[in-house]
């Protein structure tokens, strides 16, 4: 077991070296450390700061949110694998979800259903003061008289705020259809463990 923890972090270090490497190369490492040089440190640390509160609580709705008794520190590993997954497979920012529904129902015992519902209820719960300041940010958009937009910014921005709203409707059904929920799980995991 030990050996398998330790080629799963070097896997995970190797990725980070290849993304790493193609980020540097895009931009060039000349102007990359020029760009580095420039920024304002103690803003940097106080963005790593909010961050690093950002994902603790995070965390805690879902362990609040939780039907089981789980230690907060696993919760918090289990998200930052989700959140890891999520930024590194074309899935929208979404494709950590089944990974933690995963680990949480290997490490409980409980159904993939039950798991799934957790995460979906914190990532609701997540999504709606965003939504509603979209709402509010692209009214004020549209009323501003000095602004013009053109028809496909104005499509492009509709779109996404319908995509949004779909997505946070899909949820909502999602956490009421448990029955539902346990086929798409499934479905999703079956989907994305190529990429995964």
């Amino acid at each position: 077991m030990e050996r398998f923890r330790k080629r799963n972090i070097l896997f995970v270090i190797i990725i980070g070296v290849i993304i790493l490497t193609v980020f540097t190369n895009q931009i060039g490492p000349s102007k990359l450390i020029s760009l580095l040089g420039n920024v304002n440190k103690p803003l940097i640390l106080l963005v790593l700061i909010f961050n690093l509160f950002n994902l603790i609580a995070f965390t805690k709705t879902w362990q609040l949110l939780s039907s089981t008794e789980i230690s907060f520190f696993k919760l918090f590993k289990f998200y930052m694998i989700g959140a890891f997954v999520s930024n590194i497979t074309p899935s929208f920012g979404s494709g950590g979800e089944p990974v933690k529904a995963m680990l949480l129902g290997k490490e409980t015992g409980m159904s993939k259903a039950e798991c799934f519902a957790g995460v979906v209820s914190q990532r609701m719960l997540n999504m709606f003061p965003f939504l509603v300041l979209s709402i509010l940010g692209l009214g004020l958009l549209f009323f501003d008289p000095s602004l013009r937009l053109g028809i496909w910014e104005l499509i492009a921005l509709l779109f996404s705020l319908l995509l949004g709203i779909g997505m946070f409707v899909l949820l909502i059904y999602f956490y009421v259809r448990k029955d539902k929920l346990s086929s798409f799980v499934h479905y999703s995991i079956r989907f994305l463990a190529p990429f995964i």
